[in-house]
């Protein structure tokens, strides 16, 4: 059995590779205009009729939104290693509240879910029945929170780098997908790939380069600290479980009493 040591550098290896493939399919479900759910930020329910009607605050200030659910925007840096340059993102969020206040002795705190991709919503993975489902699973003693991460769906800046929806519909470009298993196939997803991170540099005005996983493991920590913790509680699924292990990797272990994959 291979030491901690190297199953973490596995991990970490592992991310590096998945964060090159990031920007594809957020840029995929951020610029195919209809075809994911997730791209939508004007939502309507019974007196929510818009992400934009919420005023984005470096707090947590929640809202009714879906029926049973909450919703609030969190400004954070767009640069963590340059707080000072006034860039600033918004992270889209919704939440599942506890059943019971927070001064109460049995309220447990917040779950950040992650559902993977890289670029799936975390907004569309609380939001709707999954939500309840993980209610159930965990019970009524956690506000369970789910978030779009930096760059897709209602989170701003969102990728994006098709200039029009004929070239979108040219590339068909909803995923990564190998075109084959044999050495041909594999070199021609390459080229494609290649090809659409060139396309991305292209029109990047300097924001691509903060849409990563270190960054949105940072933004998970201010999410938890505007919540009023100082321990973070995860689910991820999929690349979730990468996010999750580089969250670990980058804060100290009292940062994080809960880590589920």
């Amino acid at each position: 059995m291979p030491p901690p040591r190297f199953k973490l550098a596995i991990l970490m290896a592992t991310s590096i590779v998945l964060a090159g493939f990031m920007l594809f399919d957020l840029g995929a479900r951020a610029n195919l205009g209809g075809k994911f759910r997730n791209v939508s930020t004007s939502e309507s329910w019974d007196g929510f009729r818009s992400w934009e009607q919420l005023r984005p605050s470096r707090d947590l200030v929640w809202r009714n939104c879906a029926p049973g659910r909450q919703c609030a925007r969190l400004i954070v840096p767009l640069d963590y290693s340059n707080q000072d340059s006034g860039g600033e993102a918004v992270i889209a969020l919704v939440r599942k509240p506890a059943v019971v206040p927070k001064d109460s002795k049995l309220y447990r705190g917040p779950i950040l879910f992650n559902p993977g991709g890289p670029g799936a919503s975390g907004v569309d993975f609380i939001i709707g029945e999954t939500g309840d489902l993980f209610s159930t699973i965990l019970g009524p003693e956690f506000d369970l929170i789910g978030f779009d991460p930096r760059g897709i769906a209602r989170s701003i800046p969102r990728v994006s780098f098709f200039k029009t929806d004929i070239e979108r519909s040219l590339f068909d470009y909803v995923s990564l997908p190998l075109v084959n298993g044999s050495d041909e196939g594999i070199h021609r997803t390459l080229a494609r790939a290649k090809i659409v991170g060139q396309l991305a540099a292209e029109a990047d005005s300097g924001y691509l380069r903060h849409i990563n996983t270190d960054y949105t493991a940072r933004d998970m920590l201010r999410i938890v600290e505007a919540h009023g913790r100082s321990k973070l509680q995860y689910w991820g699924f999929s690349y979730g479980t990468v996010l999750g292990a580089t969250f670990a990797a980058m804060f100290p272990v009292i940062k994080h009493s809960k880590l589920l994959a």
